[in-house]
């Protein structure tokens, strides 16, 4: 985090580590863009933290959504990565209403979920569009194809992303296709200095 909002710094491809080179090439990057962020306006820095947090808050609404949007059976108790957990169906809810629009791609999609026993935090979320879901007057259409997988892991007292995977189909137009598929993989967490400082008993 940098004066409000992330910075993604590379250090590797591949898992491998980059040159020299390139290090110092990142290095230079992420100094520059603390000295523009420092320097820029307040209406600027409002600008980009705002864009920030509105990103985060339509996520979390997403991943809110989902209890009002399916309704949950159960299918069977299940390990996941050796976590033991309990293993459920998410099925459309009928009678569920989307409160704004990028909530509609809920009432095409069903998937599964596993919760983990011990402390009932979501291990692993998997959903699929079955049903295509149009958006914006019919501009755009997310067809089946369209699927996302969340793990998680506990790190300390907290539970955060481990592997997420999500394919795209869409259309634009009923004309031109699109398809994308995106891979993250969080690793190697690290508690924030500054947070630690602040939460450090005074003496």
């Amino acid at each position: 985090m940098i004066e409000g909002s992330p910075y993604e710094r590379l250090i590797a491809i591949d898992n491998e580590p980059l040159s020299r080179e390139r290090q110092q090439q990142e290095a230079i990057k992420l100094e520059h863009e603390i000295s523009r962020r420092q320097a820029e306006s307040a209406g600027d820095r409002r600008a980009r933290v705002s864009k920030y947090r509105s990103q985060r808050a339509e996520e979390h609404l997403l991943m809110q959504q989902m209890v009002d949007a399916f309704n949950f059976r159960f299918l069977r108790e299940e390990a996941v990565e050796g976590v033991p957990c309990y293993r459920f169906a998410a099925i459309p809810n009928p009678n569920y209403v989307p409160p704004v629009e990028k909530a509609r791609v809920l009432t095409g999609m069903r998937g599964e979920i596993w919760i983990s026993k011990q402390t009932y935090h979501w291990v692993r979320v998997r959903a699929e569009v079955t049903q295509p879901v149009e958006f914006g007057f019919f501009i755009a259409k997310v067809k089946p194809g369209t699927s996302f997988e969340l793990d998680q892991q506990p790190v300390g007292d907290f539970w955060l992303p481990k592997h997420f995977t999500q394919n795209v189909n869409a259309s634009i137009f009923g004309l031109y296709g699109y398809r994308a598929k995106d891979e993250t993989q969080f690793s190697d967490y690290h508690e924030n200095a500054l947070h630690a400082a602040a939460e450090a008993p005074a003496n």
